[in-house]
Order: structure tokens, then sequence, then C-alpha cells
């Protein structure tokens, strides 16, 4: 049986949903796609047992066909051949794939044992997948990656409250919480997803033609539809802490600054601890901050930002953080400004845009000698 396609387009459909295979597995099939052809449509399906992605592409073909194919070994060979069509010529479980000049031979597998994407019932949701992943790409620094922990933290929070949509993540170190206001009513939406499934979204709503796809929230399990693509995941079954209990309420020094003029002294100061230390201490002075960088086997540098705005109840303060994470909270700000809030040396820090609550970032500080 033989089906013809376009290189390009299947070759980004494969390069999609490489991510969800895992890096090795000790079941042969969940390291291959499941590839099938009916009615001039070739469907291949990815899946690691919590996440299944399922894309759709058209194709000619002289028949019908279902296989199980290396999915690294596709991917690469149809990533590097400079055809604009590709030919695939399947015999029982054998796979050839011609060009002009060359073609390759794959070994497939049989596919009865790949497993079924389960069917998602629930709540239905058009959503904007551009907001849903500015969402992710704030809180995602924070998210933990020791997974041997708190499985909890390894998770982010989606949450809503009538139409406005949010996602949490910590690492213990620091808290994130995002949020947009949406013109739907999203009801009440709590569960816990897996990050991993947001950065194929963010994969795929890169080269998508439109804004939009659909999100249907089960009790065990979360589904998003994008043109023709769906992407299934499981949700952890447990509740994330509550994460009202970290934000202080109360602040002694409250002060703004301009987010490009402190965002590059960071980076700047951080050239010179990012080897060790990775610290950087902040001084609060009557119109402006010094931030401070100082390593004994590298050197120190130090630079004073003006303060826009500052209201402050308490003497001067000192507060020492980690460079890397003050860099990324500031990064997750999206207005010119950038305001904090502090309560004392020994007290998180909290970043935040000035006169909104759609951006909250709050990082634990380093207790001084």
């Amino acid at each position: 049986m033989i089906v013809q396609c376009k290189k390009n387009d299947l070759s980004t459909i494969l390069q999609e949903m490489i991510t969800v295979i895992p890096s090795s597995s000790l079941v042969p099939v969940l390291n291959c796609f499941h590839f099938s052809v009916a009615n001039q449509i070739i469907t291949i399906t990815a899946s690691d047992l919590e996440i299944g992605f399922t894309s759709h592409l058209e194709c000619e073909a002289d028949g019908d066909v279902t296989v199980a194919i290396p999915a690294k070994l596709l991917t690469d060979i149809v990533k590097n051949m400079e055809e604009e069509f590709i030919k695939l010529e399947f015999q029982d479980l054998h796979l050839t794939i011609f060009g002009q000049t060359n073609h390759f031979s794959i070994h497939c597998i049989n596919p009865e044992e790949f497993p079924t994407l389960p069917e998602v019932s629930g709540s239905s949701y058009e959503v904007s997948s551009s907001h849903l992943i500015s969402l992710y790409n704030k809180v995602s620094p924070a998210v933990s990656q020791k997974v041997e922990g708190n499985l909890n933290l390894h998770c982010i929070p989606l949450q809503s409250d009538g139409n406005e949509l949010r996602m949490i993540a910590s690492d213990a170190q620091r808290l994130v919480v995002a949020k947009t206001i949406e013109e739907k009513d999203y009801n009440t939406i709590r569960v816990l997803a897996l990050p991993k499934v947001f950065k194929i979204l963010s994969r795929i709503s890169m080269k998508a033609s439109t804004d939009k796809m659909t999100m249907v929230v089960a009790e065990r399990e979360i589904k998003f539809t994008f043109e023709n693509q769906t992407l299934v995941s499981r949700l952890v079954d447990s509740t994330f802490p509550d994460y009202t209990k970290v934000i202080p309420k109360e602040s002694a020094y409250r002060f703004i600054v301009n987010r490009e003029k402190l965002l590059h002294a960071l980076q700047r100061l951080y050239l010179v601890v990012r080897t060790n230390t990775g610290r950087i201490s902040m001084k609060l002075k009557e119109n402006s901050i010094m931030l401070v960088a100082s390593d004994p086997e590298v050197g120190s540098g130090e630079e004073e930002v003006p303060v826009e705005f500052m209201n402050r109840s308490g003497e001067a303060c000192e507060v020492l953080f980690d460079a890397r994470y003050m860099i990324e909270g500031v990064e997750g700000v999206e207005t010119s400004l950038v305001e904090y809030n502090l309560q004392g040396s020994i007290h998180p820090l909290v970043i935040k845009e000035p006169d909104s609550d759609n951006y909250l970032y709050v990082l634990v500080t380093i207790r001084m000698k």
C-alpha cells in the first residue's frame, strides 16, 4: 500500500509529536507512533500513558493501513529529506520511504498493544491559546523540577472563577500567580495539570492559523482540540496547597521602578555571580535602590537604579535574593513599571504590576549574615 503527502507538513507534525514520546520506555510500542491511514487521511498518535497527542494530515493513498513506527527514526528521516513530496510504501510490518534519489527501510511493530486514548466527556470551553500560553510562560519558571519531593509542586493548577482564568506555580522558593480576564464564563475550574501539556500547546500554537481552541475538562482528564490536532492528558488527583496563605498581607515598603532599567541592571550584575554565589543584594535608599553583586573568586559590581515612587514606613532596609529568580520574576511583568512590596529584610519580596493583580510573584529572600 502506497501513501504520498507533503514532506514539510508531515515533518512539522512529527516534530511536534515527538515531544510526547518518552526518552526511554521498557514498553517498545510507546517508543513508536501509532500510524494509520484511512479515507485519504493520515492519523498519527503518540502516548506516554499520561499524555496522548493525535494529529491528522491529508494524503493520497491507495488503501488503508495501521502500524506502529519507531518515532525518533521516522521523525529524523523525514526531517532530513529534501523532497517536496515523499512516498511511503507499507508491506505488512515494513515501511519504505522513497525520495527522488534515495529510500529508507524501517521495521515496524504490531500496533495492537498501543494504548487507547480515553474519551473525554465534561465541561467544554472555547479558549484563546495565546492567553493560555501567556499564563503558562509566566508561571513555568517556578514549576518545581524535583518530582521525587512534593508531586503537587511539579504540577500547574489551572483554575477559574467566572471569567477569571489563572495558573499558579511554586517551587517552595517562589510563588507565581498569573491571571487573565476573559469574555466567557468558565464557571469554577480546579484542576492540577502536567506542565508538559502546556509546553506542547505552546509549540502547536506558534504554527496554528487560529487563536481559538476547545478545552474539555473532565474529572480525570483534560482535552485540547486545536484545528486538526487533539491533546489529551490525565489530571493529577491531588490538591494544590492554599497559595493565598503564602502571599504577604502587609508591607512596610512599596516602591515602583522602571522595568527595563531594573532588568538590565540585574542581568549585568548576574554576570558577576552566576558561577558561584548567584546572589544579589538590594538596599533601599531615599530615591533609588542600590543593587550589589559580589563573588570572592570573581569580583563585584553595583548599580543604582532610580525609583519612580516609594512609600516607606521603616528605616533603611536591605535584602539578599537569588539573582536568577529575581530576573525571572521581573521578566513576567508586562507593564513598563514594576511594583515591589516588602515587609522587612527577612520577609518575602512581592513583585507585581502596578494597580493590577494579574501577575503576582512572591520570592523568598535569603537571610543575611
